[in-house]
């Protein structure tokens, strides 16, 4: 029984460790889960809210047709993102507009200051065609 008696006080300390260890990842592993819960749920309330607030011409555009059914058959994280997809699309759609309004501007500008009419634009325009 002496022998088993040493064995025992040299691996005692190590199971403790090794207890304390197991014991520790536990707890890592509830938090990172508590953590995710909640970001899961951050998300949910995210999207509802951003889906709350939207016209209903506007969740079509997002969502298609059947957007309940994307809602009901998809994560929260994939709705919102969808929503900011439709949001990018959009603020790139305003910027072109934006674009063209100021390349409007400028050619009316022009056309003032150099006093020329659409008419002799294009026909300009129509000449350097044919020359080509």
């Amino acid at each position: 029984m002496g022998k088993a008696s040493e064995i025992w006080k040299e691996i005692k300390p190590k199971i403790g460790e090794m207890l304390v260890a197991v014991n520790d990842i536990e707890t890592q592993a509830e938090k990172a889960q508590e953590e995710a819960y909640q970001l899961g749920l951050t998300d949910a309330w995210d999207a509802a809210r951003k889906i709350a607030n939207m016209p209903y011409d506007e969740e079509e555009k997002v969502f298609g047709s059947g957007g309940w059914a994307f809602i009901e058959n998809h994560t929260a994280s994939e709705a919102i993102e969808k929503i900011r997809q439709y949001e990018q699309e959009k603020d790139r759609q305003a910027r072109i507009e934006y674009n063209c309004e100021e390349i409007k501007d400028v050619i009316n500008t022009t056309m003032r200051e150099c006093n020329v009419s659409l008419d002799e634009i294009a026909s300009v325009l129509e000449k350097m065609r044919e020359s080509k």
